[in-house]
């Protein structure tokens, strides 16, 4: 019914017809494109970045995936990194700090 009415409406607008509904939700359908993996790259990212400090980094891609997961993954490997970096910066703070002086 609705298709008939859209057709209807087509071919009185532009003179042509229009495609059948279920063609152009078909057409809809294959131009969205599928995020199921992101989730899967975020989580090995998050995973690398437990021994490497730069993988947590690239995380951030997956920051704006519509995969609620990936931004899960990604959102924790933010606050990893960050503890990372603030405890290399007072490491090596204190390190520069009480470093030995002189010779023993």
């Amino acid at each position: 019914m609705t298709e008939k009415i859209l057709n209807k409406l087509d071919v009185e607008k532009n003179g042509n017809e229009l495609k059948s509904f279920k063609n152009n939700q078909n057409y809809n359908n294959q131009r969205i494109k599928n995020y199921s993996d992101d989730y899967k790259h975020s989580l090995i990212f998050l995973i690398s970045g437990l021994f490497l400090w730069l993988p947590l980094i690239f995380n951030l891609i997956f920051f704006r995936s519509p995969n609620i997961q990936a931004r899960r993954f990604s959102a924790a490997s933010l606050i990893i990194g960050t503890c990372y970096f603030i405890s290399t910066v007072i490491s090596l703070s204190i390190a520069y700090v009480y470093q030995p002086v002189g010779n023993y």
